[in-house]
């Protein structure tokens, strides 16, 4: 009824002139500021906070969701003048910033990577030996199947293919399980008991 939409409390309001992020110096701690974050949660507060921490400037890093109903983290920092040299905490945020771009895109490469891996080859990939599917474009191409980590006795037919290539091998029975959209394979059909 009067509930507002979920998806809108995730979006920043810019036609209202809301910002994505507000920074003021914080006028009671001499060295710090306030982040509001708008449009945000604990995720990138705990985020920001566990990287300013590692900062050897930062004396002190801290979130706080002001309150539970509005989609905002208010973020302090406050950064050591003494040390050489001087790191403001706008510069300890913006490197804070960086590095967590730097770490999301080095995981994200690193999935690519074994995602790849495990296509070309599901020996070396997280499936089991000559399990493995092969998906290699399209919906994939001819799959041998994946088999043992799933069910010992039946292999289920990997062909998926954008070509409509003829299926892997069907349990211990020749060959079937046509492609995606493809002709029949030859060999005997799905064995009844074949079970996810």
């Amino acid at each position: 009824m009067n509930h507002p939409d979920r998806i809108a409390a995730w979006l920043v309001d810019t036609e209202n002139g809301q910002e994505a992020m507000e920074v003021q110096d914080d006028t009671k701690l001499e060295g710090s500021i306030r982040v509001l974050l708008n449009a945000q949660d604990h995720t990138l507060g705990n985020m920001l906070r566990s990287q300013l921490l590692l900062d050897k400037n930062v004396l002190f890093a801290g979130y706080r969701i002001p309150h539970p109903l509005t989609n905002q983290v208010e973020l302090r920092i406050q950064t050591d003048k003494t040390m050489e040299p001087y790191i403001s905490p706008r510069k300890a945020l913006l490197n804070a910033c960086i590095a967590l771009m730097n770490q999301t895109r080095d995981l994200k490469a690193s999935f690519i990577e074994q995602v790849r891996v495990a296509e070309m080859d599901g020996s070396s990939g997280p499936v089991a030996a000559g399990a493995g599917p092969t998906l290699t474009s399209g919906m994939g191409a001819v799959g041998n199947g994946i088999g043992a980590p799933y069910d010992e006795t039946h292999a289920w037919g990997g062909g998926m293919s954008g070509v409509n290539a003829a299926g892997g091998t069907t349990g211990a029975h020749g060959t079937g399980a046509p492609g995606v959209g493809g002709a029949a394979g030859t060999g005997t059909a799905w064995d009844d008991a074949y079970e996810y």
